[in-house]
C-alpha cells in the first residue's frame, strides 16, 4: 500500500514583454527590457500565486507466493491511482494558456503478473 499526497504548487500569470535585443541599435517604442532580462515578466502579485488542487494518490499491491516441491510462481494484483484521483498536474501559466489543463494524473490501473520460480 502506497499514499502520495501533493500539496498542489504555485503558479503566476506569465506575460511576454518586447525585450532589447543585440541587433537594436537604441531602444524602440514599446521595448521595456534591457538585456539580460529574458522575455517573460510575472504579471501578478509574487507574494499572492494561484494553487493546482492538491492531489492523493493510493496504490494498493497485493501477491502471494505459491510453491510446489523445487517450483513456484509468484502472482501479484496491483491497483494505481485506485481512488481516481483526476488532479491536474501541468498546468499552463503563460499570457495566452493561463490556466489550460495540459496533464492530468494518470486514471485508474490494474496490473496483474505471474512469475515461475524454477
Amino acid at each position: 500500500m502506497r499514499y502520495r499526497y501533493d500539496s498542489g504548487r504555485p503558479i503566476w500569470p506569465v506575460e511576454n514583454v518586447p525585450t532589447f535585443q543585440s541587433w537594436m541599435a537604441d531602444l524602440q517604442p514599446g521595448v521595456y527590457l534591457g538585456t539580460n532580462w529574458g522575455e517573460f515578466i510575472v504579471a501578478d502579485d509574487p507574494t499572492d500565486p494561484d494553487w493546482t488542487p492538491a492531489t492523493s494518490i493510493f496504490d494498493l499491491s497485493v501477491s502471494k507466493r505459491f510453491t510446489l516441491r523445487s517450483y513456484g510462481a509468484l502472482i501479484s494484483f496491483d491497483v494505481l491511482n485506485a481512488l481516481n484521483e483526476n488532479s491536474p498536474s501541468k498546468v499552463g501559466y503563460k499570457q495566452g494558456d493561463y490556466g489550460r489543463v495540459y496533464q492530468l494524473v494518470n486514471p485508474r490501473i490494474y496490473r496483474a503478473g505471474v512469475k515461475f520460480i524454477f
